[in-house]
Order: structure tokens, then sequence, then C-alpha cells
């Protein structure tokens, strides 16, 4: 078995263990322990039902205006799919998983195509940060930031591809349309346009 082939073998075998603790740690009654959680969830209930980007939990229903809305309007998606609360928790808690999922792949194909780590380098960086205590919390909660390192490290690796190679037309509209996901998920995704 060359190099290249185990590596993405190990890859894989890290990324199921590491979904199979997300999924194991998967706990809804959680729900409320942060408070970002919670408007997550009330601005997606939202989106769904037609009252527009605003906490209709709070008396008046003020227009949301801490955080920007992608991330609520996929949770709206799920919502309007799943409408029961709280059972359409735990597919709100999966779509983080899912996002880890992407970032732990994403991160390995950066750092190796670009050259900035070995593929051993690589693996030991996705088995910290798969198994870090944070990142267990954040891939089994109703929060964005896993969703936007994903939406981020595939911005990053697209960036530089078009840097590199050839400057095509949709490859630079898809940047575009990345970065600004990005920072539509995350006000902090401003660093990445302004890079």
């Amino acid at each position: 078995m060359n190099s290249r082939i185990r590596a993405h073998w190990i890859l894989g075998v890290t990324v199921f263990a590491a979904a199979s603790v997300y999924l194991a740690a998967l706990t809804p009654h959680t729900f409320g322990f942060y408070h970002d959680d919670s408007i997550y969830v009330t601005t997606a209930k939202s989106l769904a039902t037609g009252q527009g980007y605003s906490v209709i939990s709070l008396p008046g229903s003020p227009v949301e205006t801490k955080s920007p809305p992608f991330y609520p309007f996929l949770l709206s998606l799920i919502w309007w799919l799943y409408p029961q609360f709280p059972a359409n928790l735990t597919p709100m808690m999966s779509l983080s998983i899912a996002a880890t999922i992407a970032v732990l792949l994403l991160a390995f194909r950066y750092l190796t195509r670009q050259g900035y780590a070995s593929a051993g380098q690589a693996l030991v960086i996705v088995g910290l940060t798969a198994f870090n205590w944070r990142t267990i919390v954040l891939a089994t909660g109703i929060y964005s930031e896993m969703f936007y390192a994903a939406l981020s490290i595939a911005a990053l690796c697209l960036a530089e591809d078009y840097s590199k190679g050839s400057k095509s037309r949709p490859k630079g509209i898809g940047l575009g349309v990345l970065l600004g996901v990005a920072f539509l998920t995350r006000t902090s995704g401003i660093a990445l346009l302004l890079a």
C-alpha cells in the first residue's frame, strides 16, 4: 500500500471515529446551555414560519441584529422539514456534525495540497482537532462555528487554486460566493474578504 492510499485510509478511519464520538455525544437536552444556540433556533423558527429574521421569543419580536442570517436560514430549512420542537433539535445538531466532518476533510486537503504539511503532519492536525473537547462541543451543538470553519477552509483552498492556476471566471465567481456566504455566517468572515 503506497503512502498516499495509507494516509487516506487513516483519514477515513479518523473521520469515522470522530463522527461516531460526535453522534454518541449528541445530547439535545443540553440545548440552551449556551445563549447562541437558543438565538439560532429562535431565528430559524421565525424564518421558517414566515415571521422574518427576528427574535420571536422577545416582546415585540425585534429584528435580530447580532448575528448574520445564513446559518439560521439553513436551520430554518430543517425547522420547515421537521417542525416539531424539540424533536427537530437532533437534525439541527446533525448539521454541525456534518460541518465538522467537512472541516476535517477540507483541512487535510488544504494542508497537503498546498504543501503546508506532509500527509502525516496533516493527519496529526486533523486527529488533534477532531477529538479536541471544544470541537466536540461545537460539533454536537447548534453553533455556526464549524459551518463557518468549513466555508473558510473551502474559500482558502479555492483562493489559492485561483491565484496559482488559471483564473477562470467560474472559479472566481465560486470564490466570491464562498466568501460572501462565510461573511453571512459569521461577521469575522470580513477578514477573508479583505484578505
